[in-house]
């Protein structure tokens, strides 16, 4: 199992939080949502939307931020329906 160090997640969030705000500005809808990258190989999610935060466990960057619009469409769904 690959570790990931805490140091390396702070550094390279960014890619995240912009990509939120993206998707924020370009929908108009969402604002009320926040990103956190919690790489984990051990869970059997990628990712999870709990209260107004977006968790995302998915280590490789890229799929990381598929993750993030998975979750940010999921929210935005059930947020209507529920």
């Amino acid at each position: 199992m690959k570790e990931i160090k805490s140091e390396f997640v702070a550094s390279n969030i960014n890619f995240l939080y912009q990509e939120l705000r993206r998707l924020k500005e370009k929908l108009n809808v969402g604002h009320e949502l926040h990103v956190k990258w919690l790489p984990d190989e051990t869970k059997d999610v990628c990712g999870e939307v709990n209260g107004n935060t977006i968790y995302i466990y998915e280590v490789d960057e890229d799929k990381a931020i598929s993750v993030l619009r998975h979750e940010f469409v999921d929210y935005l769904i059930t947020s209507k329906v529920i």
